[in-house]
């Protein structure tokens, strides 16, 4: 910057400094800063730009005295600050070096210019970006209740447009009954428990490319339950075999045939679900065992360590490793036909209760980003997200399903779709030869009738509204009413 020279008028901003008459004037009104404080500001108009430094402001100020220096600095500099309206923090003319000086900052105006008038741009400009932040804001909180509003309800739609173009094809279609499907590393193959062969003396296991017809039988031990579960590197099955107290266990067998391996024993006590998962690493097995209560324990295959887990519930059921090992979940069995939904972080071992249902839970099966799970429940296949647990989607497939498993390689869902018409009957021990007939007949379950103690009603259990309630009917069947 220029010197100021010999100039008596000097100008910078809205202001003006007469250095003869010894004043500071804003757009032509005097200010009042006079005496030492107006000689410092004059000192360092003189070298705009430049480094005052405090030990030349003392000898021009006070040669030859002993003062505070320090003090009587501060207080000019201060009031020059109050007077120009400028601030130590963000200075726009008068700027302090710390243990240097000072310095003017301002851009002057040329010796000959006219003084300014006031302007409000400067405070014209803050408003409006005072103005700008407040918009900027609201739109951000408008953007952000939008997106709590609308974004789950555009992701419900797009979610049910898609179970909509579900595709079902039948994996086996076998006589008798099967149970426990689970698919193979490349999901080419699937093994499951089948009760065809055994002349009715219960499950075995059985391996079936998909596409093809006939199954391989791979074991020879018809067992009143068996739960499977295929070992991530492919190269065995795990099963958890329910067939007296001595064959009763945890076994593992190769996917071709072969001898059983048996690895731990187990109780007689089932759900009749799935009750047995692999952890994706393969370093556990999560299966049910049954005491008093059907129990959840974590068993290594390499070094046959259990561990139980301890849900705070009566009965543990299908526990379901999440893809990448992150969760493992299971269905507790609160109270009689309630059930409610468990998570276990690995990584800590925190347990979560995700949601409650007044049905069993019989089959859970996660989604390969870990965001979702599918249950079965209330005779329905049902479809939870961790983020919204309580927002349920019901499946337009998976009626009466149990037993899920999700193919771990590409999308597929394999279950077991069972279906029981169980009516009510009514026996006539009056007529000779007593006459039985039924009293209450459905399509869906009904079950558990007793009749009032003056016989004009009947009162029973029914799905026939979708999930187990009770109904009450005259004593014929007739005027049925939840």
């Amino acid at each position: 910057m220029p010197q100021v020279g010999t100039s008596q008028v000097i100008r910078f901003a809205t202001f003006e400094v007469d250095l003869q008459a010894q004043e500071l004037r804003k757009a032509g009104l005097r200010l009042k800063l006079t005496g030492q404080p107006f000689q410092v500001l004059a000192i360092l108009l003189e070298q705009p730009g430049a480094v005052v430094t405090r030990e030349e402001l003392q000898k021009r100020l006070w040669p030859n005295t002993f003062v505070d220096v320090d003090h009587n600095l501060n207080t000019a500099i201060n009031k020059i600050r109050e007077a120009l309206g400028d601030s130590s923090e963000n200075p726009r003319f008068v700027e302090t070096l710390p243990r240097r000086g000072y310095r003017f900052i301002a851009r002057l105006d040329h010796p000959g210019d006219p003084p300014k008038a006031e302007s409000s741009e400067p405070e014209r400009a803050r408003w409006w970006k005072r103005k700008v932040a407040i918009v900027v804001v609201a739109c951000v909180g408008i953007a952000g209740l939008l997106y709590i509003q609308i974004v789950p309800k555009i992701e419900r739609l797009w979610r049910l447009n898609e179970l909509q173009h579900l595709t079902i094809v039948p994996l086996t279609a076998l006589p008798g009954n099967v149970a426990s499907p689970t698919f193979s590393p490349d999901g080419s193959q699937v093994a499951f428990a089948w009760d065809g062969e055994s002349d009715g003396r219960g499950y075995d296991l059985y391996v079936k490319a998909i596409g093809s017809d006939r199954p391989l039988r791979l074991t020879f031990h018809p067992a009143d339950w068996l739960s499977v579960a295929w070992s991530p590197d492919g190269r065995s099955i795990a099963i958890s075999r329910v067939a007296g107290e001595e064959d009763s266990g945890i076994y593992l067998l190769p996917p071709t045939g072969g001898p059983e391996r048996k690895l731990v024993g187990r109780g007689v006590g089932t759900n009749y679900e799935n009750e047995i998962s692999w952890s994706p690493d393969g370093k556990f097995l999560a299966y049910i065992d049954a005491g008093e209560t059907l129990k959840l324990f974590l068993l290594s295959p390499d070094t046959l360590e259990r561990t139980q887990i301890q849900p705070d519930c009566g009965h543990a059921a299908t526990p379901t490793f999440s893809p990448r090992g992150t969760f493992l979940a299971w269905g507790c069995e609160d109270l009689e036909y309630r059930s409610s939904l468990m998570l276990l972080r690995m990584k800590d071992g925190r347990q979560t209760h995700l949601l409650s249902r007044p049905d069993e839970i019989l089959g859970l099966a996660w989604s390969s980003d870990e965001r979702r799970m599918l249950f079965s429940s209330q005779s329905v296949l049902l479809e939870t997200s961790l983020a919204r647990p309580d927002d349920l989607y019901i499946l337009p497939i998976g009626h009466d399903a149990s037993d899920l498993a999700a193919r771990r390689s590409g999308p597929g869902l394999a279950y077991v779709q069972g279906s029981a018409n169980t009516n009510i009957w009514r026996l006539d021990l009056l007529a000779s030869p007593p006459q039985a007939r039924k009293l209450a007949a459905s399509s869906r379950e009904q079950s558990s009738p007793d009749i009032s103690p003056d016989g004009g009603k009947i009162a029973f259990e029914s799905t026939q509204s979708g999930v187990r309630e009770i109904w009450v009917a005259d004593s014929d069947g007739s005027n049925a009413r939840q």
